[in-house]
């Protein structure tokens, strides 16, 4: 199945504003260049992925067929609260599998606990009906 599945990360309750601390540390993570360095992180134990040097954190497959971006949507009010990275952009040829993605977002997902100091939400895999 070839569809460009969506990763959500949240990382601060939704039900509650954010407070100056967490906008701080969200800005860190997408300004400072935080979140590549996560990425980094996350493919030193991966096989079969590569860091891909772009102005948005983003990973690929070796062939850089599979790329999986950072989305800016950040700026959204609906998004404050998590970060979501995606699949669908024109160079995109190939997705990462739901395997690949699971693996990935887990990956993902421990170094982001690792850098705000607490647990976060699952990731979730998504699609939207416009992707399909």
């Amino acid at each position: 199945m070839n569809i460009p599945f969506k990763i959500k990360f949240t990382i601060f309750d939704e039900n509650r504003p954010l407070t100056k601390k967490q906008i701080k540390i969200k800005n860190n993570l997408i300004d400072m260049n935080d979140m590549k360095k996560i990425l980094k992180n996350v493919i030193s134990g991966l096989n079969d992925v590569k860091f891909l040097d772009r102005f948005e954190p983003s990973i690929c497959s070796l062939d850089e067929k599979k790329q999986l971006r950072m989305s800016f949507c950040y700026q959204d009010k609906k998004y404050q609260h998590s970060i979501h990275f995606n699949q669908d952009h024109s160079l995109c040829k190939e997705y990462f599998s739901i395997e690949e993605l699971k693996n990935i977002s887990n990956k993902i997902n421990n170094e982001l606990e690792e850098y705000l100091h607490t647990d976060i939400w699952l990731p979730i895999l998504y699609i939207e009906i416009d992707d399909l």
